[in-house]
């Protein structure tokens, strides 16, 4: 008896050993998790990183911007282009980068569809210009900011397969 109790203490140890094994590996994940979240996000082509996760122009909760307002958007377009050098301004991934994404957006769309794709408030991301050098034929670009629409469709005068319009999303219809 003594030794089928030692034997089932054993058991029991391994089952333990398992389950903290299991809790740690998932530990793990949640912090790779939030790392990837948090890591800056290199824009394609650009040597320099960007906070993945901080705005440049982020603000205490208090007194946060009015991201709604299309004047907030406009302003800070026009001052980062009048801040740049000559390169004007510097493309911008707010969440991740295509690179990041791809594999989310290979499975939710067809890249040989004629439909084109609708990217809402591109903003200066590369988003579309790397979705397009990926093997989607057609990305139609909207944003509230002229400033911004101007300076996406002088990165891209060559490439009639991305277009860029002015627009504000709400105003959108069938």
């Amino acid at each position: 008896q003594v030794k089928a109790l030692r034997d089932q203490q054993a058991l029991a140890a391994d089952q333990l050993r398992a389950t903290q094994a299991d809790a740690n590996t998932a530990t793990d994940k949640v912090k790779q998790a939030k790392e990837v979240a948090q890591r800056p996000s290199k824009p394609s082509g650009q040597g320099a990183s960007v906070p993945g996760n901080a705005l440049p122009h982020s603000k205490p909760a208090g007194d946060a911007p009015a991201y709604g307002r299309a004047s907030y958007w406009e302003e800070r377009y026009a001052e980062e282009a009048g801040a740049g050098e000559s390169s004007g301004l510097d493309a911008y991934e707010w969440y991740l980068s295509y690179e990041e994404l791809r594999p989310l957006l290979r499975d939710a769309f067809t890249r040989s569809s004629k439909t084109p794709l609708l990217m809402v408030g591109c903003g200066n991301s590369l988003l579309s210009e790397d979705m397009h050098k990926d093997g989607f034929p057609r990305i139609h670009s909207i944003d509230i900011s002229p400033t911004v629409i101007d300076y996406m469709e002088s990165r891209h005068p060559d490439k009639s397969a991305l277009t860029y319009q002015c627009i504000d999303a709400q105003h959108l219809s069938k």
